[in-house]
Parts: structure tokens; C-alpha cells; sequence
């Protein structure tokens, strides 16, 4: 859904644009400062294959209590579908998704599941992906194929 701004407003955000996105960016340092070495390895991958919800709330989950910003599944979707590990086409009007070769070979299942392959390649991955959420880059999903 989409916001509609008069002139002047539309003036003062592009004013403000850098102080804007500096304050948002600067509410991403704290899950920025919990990404470390450590807590990746502690969070750990499942023996089984689990879907993307699971895991994002099993690293949800492990995240400290008050955090302002969390992982979202259609970040890391977007994440997943502009770094080719999955595709988006239509088909009889709907989305789908489906894997690519290269999210086979990291251990990404045709239906979006992970398995622990999978699993260690999202933990990986994850400042990536928070650094690409806090820019807004995360969120723009590209247009499906026909």
C-alpha cells in the first residue's frame, strides 16, 4: 500500500533523504552488534529440513528481547529470489517460486525448504541479509517472470 504525499512533503523527504536513512539504518546497529561469530554458531542448523518460517523464528527467537528489528521472511524471499538461489514466475495468475540450480547446490529444496545445507547458508549469510533489510534493498522483490 502506498502513501500519498503532497509537494511539500514530497519536498521535505527528499530534503532529509541522508538524515532519514541514517536514523533508520542506525536502528539496525543493534542486530547488526548480535551477528557475531559466536551467536551464528550457537544458533546452529537443524538435522531435519525445516521451512524458511521455522528457521527465521528459531533466529528470531535467539535475538535479544526489545530488538527494534528482526529478520522478515519476505526480505529474506527477496534476498533469495535477487541473489538467484530462487526464481518468481507467474502461472495461471499467481506467483510461485521455485529453485534454481544454485539453490540446489546450497541445499535449497523445491518447495522452500532447508535443509541443514541450506540452513548453514542462510546463517552465512545473515549480515548480508540484515545489512540489505536495514538499506531497503531487502524489500524490493523483483517483478516475476511470465
Amino acid at each position: 500500500m502506498a502513501t500519498l504525499c503532497g509537494t511539500k512533503a514530497q519536498e521535505f523527504i527528499l530534503d532529509h533523504l541522508d538524515q532519514l536513512m541514517a536514523e533508520e539504518y542506525a536502528r539496525w546497529e543493534p542486530l547488526f552488534a548480535c551477528l557475531t561469530n559466536e551467536w551464528i554458531g550457537q544458533t546452529g542448523c537443524s538435522a531435519d529440513t525445516v521451512s524458511l518460517k521455522e528457521m527465521l523464528e528459531r533466529i528470531n527467537g535467539r535475538l535479544p528481547e526489545g530488538l527494534q528489528r528482526k529478520f522478515y521472511s519476505v526480505a529474506v524471499w527477496s534476498w533469495l529470489i535477487r541473489n538467484q538461489l530462487f526464481e518468481e514466475s507467474m502461472s495461471n495468475g499467481k506467483k510461485r517460486r521455485s529453485v534454481t540450480d544454485e539453490g540446489k547446490q546450497n541445499g535449497f529444496t523445491g518447495r522452500g525448504g532447508l535443509t541443514p545445507l541450506a540452513q548453514r547458508f542462510l546463517l552465512d549469510h545473515l549480515e548480508v541479509i540484515a545489512r540489505d533489510m536495514a538499506s531497503g534493498e531487502a524489500f524490493r522483490i523483483p517483478e516475476p517472470q511470465e
